[in-house]
């Protein structure tokens, strides 16, 4: 087909003719671009097609059509991730979705505060970041917007926390301390809006408490320990605090002992001797008891404890170093102040360097009141210990 002027063809509607411009791309088709809207939605478009010449010259049959315009669709536009009033933090976004039924979906801008529009991230699929939006309340309006400035528009207020927990320790415990006594440890986390605790101690697994600003932990056990420990609010702000504790503990109540004494009771373990040697601690003159048992079973040396109650087992504490058997004596026999043996004790039933002797003789029989000697017996030394049992004094 011959190239045609636009007087050849001509679009008009129900009032005037449509100026615009045509452009033949190839031969054969002639595309219409409009300087204005073609019309009203739902008004007739008439098409004319005047006298029409192939390459040879020869006239073609030519038809006038007509259409009618539809209504354009305004876009669509949703916030998928925050409802109103909703809590943003300062890694956060709000999120949406938008579309145009006719494909002619141009823009997405978001105003605060009724301020002007900025563009936001996206079309389709689109979002606003958090940096964009002010601490504390905001009203936030949200519009998709077509090629024909259609518009459809979202509000909602958002609330922005974009400020961390603080975390901290309470009790004027630091974050790097030695204890010699059971702790708790308490942390604290200080926000708006406080969410919960991930923690863990050691290697451990994660461990997560929600709905609470207080993370009690018990410290009951000597050891290190190294507790990683993370603060999270409800907008998903997080801080981190790390904690690192020394505890050696005793069993016993080291309170008014000397340092050779409580290096002595830290190392018993055995709660049943810890409650033997506490009540003697405990007693009128019973920490010179204990300074006594530390003292003496020093070094090659051996000591026990003179017997005041019904209720009491005789403690014979064994060579040792700083609390811990360094000997354990072949055998530790019990003679009566005559020279006659009553009972080798079992030292299979030793609790750490320490043994009992529940005053009984080798038949079962408990042994009366008097005086009465323990021989603990070491591959290179014999120890002899004078025992006065005195049950009538309470």
């Amino acid at each position: 087909m011959r190239s045609l002027s636009i007087h050849q063809l001509t679009i008009s509607n129900s009032r005037e003719t449509v100026a615009g411009s045509w452009v033949q791309n190839p031969a054969e088709i002639f595309q219409f671009t409009p300087f204005s809207e073609l019309g009203a939605a739902g008004e007739k478009i008439f098409v004319n097609i005047k006298a029409v010449q192939d390459l040879a010259g020869n006239a073609c049959t030519t038809s006038n059509f007509s259409f009618f315009l539809s209504s354009n669709t305004p876009p669509f536009i949703a916030i998928t991730n925050i409802t109103n009033w909703g809590l943003i933090g300062a890694g956060g976004s709000i999120n949406g979705i938008a579309s145009d039924i006719d494909g002619n979906l141009d823009r997405i801008e978001f105003s605060l505060n009724n301020y002007d529009y900025s563009a936001a991230n996206g079309l389709a699929s689109w979002d606003v970041k958090a940096s964009s939006i002010p601490e504390g309340t905001n009203l936030l309006y949200v519009r998709a917007v077509d090629s024909l400035g259609d518009i459809c528009c979202k509000t909602i207020y958002v609330n922005a926390d974009k400020t961390k927990p603080h975390l901290f320790v309470r009790g004027g415990i630091g974050t790097n301390d030695a204890f010699d006594k059971p702790t708790n440890i308490c942390v604290e986390m200080r926000d708006i809006h406080p969410d919960g605790f991930t923690w863990r101690i050691g290697n451990s697994a994660y461990r997560y408490i929600s709905n609470t600003a207080i993370l009690n932990l018990c410290l009951d056990k000597s050891g290190v320990y190294t507790i990683d420990i993370i603060g999270r609010d409800a907008a998903q702000n997080e801080s981190q605090l790390r904690l690192e504790y020394f505890l050696d503990i005793s069993l016993v109540n080291t309170d008014g002992l000397s340092e050779r004494a409580k290096k002595f009771v830290k190392k018993i373990n055995d709660m049943d001797m810890a409650d033997r040697i506490s009540d003697i601690k405990n007693r009128s003159g019973g920490i010179a008891v204990i300074e006594h048992l530390a003292t003496k079973s020093t070094g090659t040396g051996t000591a026990a404890t003179i017997v005041t109650r019904n209720d009491d087992f005789v403690l014979v504490v064994c060579s040792q170093e700083n609390g811990i058997a360094s000997q354990i004596p072949k055998s530790i026999v019990i003679y009566d102040r005559t020279g006659n043996m009553l009972r080798r004790l079992d030292l299979s039933c030793m609790r750490g360097p320490i043994a009992l002797w529940d005053k009984r003789d080798a038949r079962g029989n408990m042994v009366p009141d008097g005086l009465y000697f323990l021989i603990a017996n070491y591959p290179t030394v014999s120890v002899s210990i004078p025992i006065i049992i005195l049950d009538r004094i309470k």
